[in-house]
């Protein structure tokens, strides 16, 4: 009785409900679920369950799995990767520019020879392997008997005991659906399930469905032995067949957010150095703003309020500047404009400026992202000024 392995990967949105979803499945099937997770080795004991473990577990999720640490052939472990959105990315430099693939989700585990000779285990495989397609949304999936090199995303690595194409296999070749003992699954892809168990010799079943799958999508979309399924290199970031779905394809067909992970790297990591900026720029605003004396609004004081694009501002601070002198002209400006141009959204809050036409009172509120809720109480010409600087954007 040999191994049983299981590989699936997934390109769903990953949030932390789906995580728990998946920690779940495992949770129904306890003679199958590691005992042990983590980095290298695995120290983290699955106790009380899965779910439990997962809850204390931001994404993402990068650990590798034990089950049993006997010898081989009965050693028992895999490896889990689960990030944040679409799933983890490769990148490289072409041409000086950054080219980056989506590589998703990965779940892979195998039982050995003391496992699969428990009472019932097929069964059980068969529907952990259900559970975990209905809460992981795979693209592609399979059990094999047999090891196989790591899947890649542009060829499938064979034909096994269970398959599972994902719904946008579907979409590309629809009659996947009409091969034998082909099952719609809840995500909306087909389940291809060749035997009862893995170990039929002379499998008619698993030789029929390869035929036919090889005419459904092409001997091309399958490894062959001497063919590396490595897809590091560039020139493999595209799929081997043209019946293969790419990446792009697979986030299509599964419901979730469109932006790329990297997209969203790059947006936290500016997110941060704004932050970084903004508390800088405050800091500043309230050295140069301390020890000051109190300043009164003048009575013939009027008020202009505006909602503007917030990237202009910069340059209607400086244009204030230019004209109005007085603060503007001190460091009490530079830091004014970085305060407000690096806000968060929902961000307030006022300051008096002296000018050469008298004192100013700025309020200032962050309404979204982009728009910059601006109100300034001060001499007539002030207001003047203003006016004639939207103006001039006309």
């Amino acid at each position: 009785m040999r191994k049983i392995y299981l590989a699936m990967n997934s390109f769903a949105d990953m949030t932390p409900e789906r995580l728990l979803a998946i920690g779940r499945a495992f949770d129904r099937h306890p003679i199958l679920r590691p005992w042990k997770v983590g980095g290298d080795p695995a120290r983290i004991k699955v106790d009380p369950s899965m779910e439990a473990i997962f809850n204390k577990q931001e994404l993402p999720v990068t650990w590798l799995t034990v089950r049993r640490t006997d010898q081989s052939p009965n050693f028992e472990g895999g490896q889990i990767d689960l990030y944040p959105g679409r799933g983890g990315w490769i990148g490289y430099q072409e041409n000086g520019e950054w080219q980056n693939h989506l590589i998703g989700h990965t779940i892979e585990q195998c039982w050995g020879p003391k496992t699969m000779g428990e009472t019932g285990i097929c069964e059980d495989i068969v529907s952990l392997f259900e559970d975990l397609i209905e809460t992981m949304d795979p693209a592609y999936a399979c059990v094999s008997d047999r090891p196989f090199k790591q899947f890649s995303r542009f060829a499938l690595p064979g034909v096994f005991w269970l398959n599972y194409f994902g719904p946008a296999f579907l979409k590309v070749s629809p009659d996947l659906a009409s091969i034998a003992n082909a099952r719609l699954m809840v995500p909306g892809g087909v389940l291809i399930q060749t035997a009862e168990h893995p170990w039929v010799e002379k499998n008619s079943m698993l030789r029929e469905t390869r035929k036919a799958l090889y005419k459904i999508l092409g001997k091309q979309a399958f490894i062959r032995r001497k063919q590396s399924p490595s897809p590091m290199l560039p020139r493999k970031m595209r799929p081997s067949s043209p019946m293969l779905p790419t990446p792009q394809d697979h986030v299509a067909a599964s419901p979730g957010t469109d932006e790329m992970p990297w997209v969203t790297m790059q947006a936290q990591k500016d997110s941060g150095a704004r932050r970084k900026k903004h508390a800088k720029a405050q800091e500043k605003l309230s050295v140069a703003l301390a020890d000051r004396q109190e300043m009164m609004l003048d009575t013939s004081a009027v008020e202009w309020s505006t909602s503007m694009d917030l990237p202009d501002w910069p340059a209607f601070a400086t244009f204030l500047g230019k004209k109005l002198k007085g603060d503007f002209s001190t460091p009490i400006a530079k830091a004014l404009i970085d305060v407000i141009a690096t806000a968060d959204v929902n961000d307030e809050g006022n300051v008096m400026l002296d000018t050469l036409y008298g004192v100013l009172k700025l309020d200032w509120f962050i309404d979204d992202e982009t728009t910059l809720d601006l109100s300034i109480h001060g001499p007539v010409m002030v207001e003047k000024l203003c006016d004639e600087w939207f103006k001039g954007l006309q």
